[in-house]
């Protein structure tokens, strides 16, 4: 049974490591998207990366990790990537465009 168990935990870690975690969500025409790994967070604008972090460290979830923006003909609008880790699950991870939620969790 103990053997059982650290097979099922070592894969559960395994699966947490080497997983990439994506949100997306569309504002006005443009795709938006953040990718996370264990090593970065990433913010795509159409298939740019236009920001990134080396870790999903928050030190708050009212603090944005990566800020961006997006163009709207004459207009500009700012992206803000909030997140939270968890233990031994997904993160969770805001993706907002001019202070409003288009995609990822409710935190």
């Amino acid at each position: 049974m103990t053997d059982e168990i650290v097979r099922v935990a070592g894969d559960l870690i395994g699966r947490l490591f080497d997983s990439v975690f994506e949100t997306k969500g569309d504002f006005r025409g443009h795709q938006i998207a953040v990718r996370v790994t264990v090593e970065e967070l990433k913010l795509y604008v159409d298939g740019t990366c236009v920001e990134c972090a080396k870790a999903l460290l928050a030190p708050s979830p009212d603090v944005a990790l990566v800020r961006g923006a997006v163009k709207d003909g004459e207009s500009i609008h700012v992206i803000e990537v909030y997140g939270r880790s968890v233990w031994f699950g997904r993160p969770k991870i805001k993706l907002c465009v001019g202070g409003v939620k288009i995609a990822g969790d409710d935190f």
